[in-house]
């Protein structure tokens, strides 16, 4: 008898998302959602002929080239699973919030289809939205995850592919806040993943403070230091957007002024 769950599967792999994808939304194996599938008698594609039905049924176009777009994409992916599909990039995300649907169309739309699939989470009794979309050959140069800092994108503190690539990593890691300092309005900003060596690089650069935090470390910057930094990234997340500009306003204010606006 299917479960709720193995609809859900079934549903899944038969929009065209990859047992891997499916896997990762569910954390489990591969190797699960192809026994169950089986057991479910779902009629399984052969790796390469989906590959190419992917790479041929909608139109894909190459990356631009644009050095600051690039950067900010390999900011940006850092909340992404990047995963070869055949010839294909396939760049995946899950999210809660509409403003990531928004930027993720933005980003990826004119490049190739954007998959896009609802689930309830039963738990935390919310709904989540899983993206994808599958790029040509291209991107696989852009698309570069690694341990630290991009090789290609500057140490220089004012250098637009940094701050671009820092914008990519803001919108997708970073968090945006006014708190209270005694009885004035101050500003934070902090990027948490659980990359030392990334936030390392970007510590020399920027200076803040490196801590771990619950499962992950996390960079902060308070005050003078998280404005400066704000001021000079083209964020392109709409709640961060809105965020940023309200903390750098509001710095410097009395608490009491700003708390209603804030909250």
């Amino acid at each position: 008898m299917e479960s709720t769950r193995d609809r859900e599967w079934i549903r899944m792999y038969e929009s065209g998302l990859s047992m891997a994808a499916i896997a990762r939304k569910f954390t489990i194996s591969p190797s699960t959602i192809r026994r169950h599938l089986v057991l479910l008698e779902v009629e399984l594609r052969d790796g390469k002929e989906a590959s190419i039905k992917a790479s041929t049924k909608y139109a894909k176009y190459p990356f631009s080239g644009d050095a600051l777009e690039g950067a900010y994409l390999c900011g940006f992916i850092e909340d992404c699973h990047i995963r070869k599909s055949g010839r294909l990039i396939e760049v995946s995300t899950t999210t809660t919030h509409p403003s990531m649907e928004v930027l993720y169309r933005r980003l990826f739309q004119n490049y190739g289809n954007i998959y896009r699939l609802a689930s309830f989470d039963h738990l935390h009794l919310y709904y989540r939205f899983q993206f994808a979309t599958y790029l040509e050959s291209s991107f696989e140069e852009v698309l570069q995850k690694g341990p630290g800092l991009p090789a290609n994108v500057s140490r220089e503190i004012e250098n637009p592919l940094l701050l671009e690539y820092l914008a990519g990593l803001v919108d997708a890691e970073g968090g945006i806040r006014l708190y209270k300092n005694g009885r004035m309005a101050d500003s934070v900003l902090f990027i948490t993943i659980n990359k030392y060596r990334l936030l390392t690089a970007l510590r020399r650069v920027f200076g803040g403070r490196l801590y771990f935090h619950e499962r992950a470390w996390r960079l902060v910057f308070y005050g003078k230091r998280a404005n400066y930094i704000l001021d000079r990234l083209d964020l392109k997340h709409a709640e961060k957007i809105t965020k940023s500009a309200f903390v750098r306003k509001a710095r410097g204010n009395r608490w009491s002024e700003v708390e209603g606006e804030w909250s």
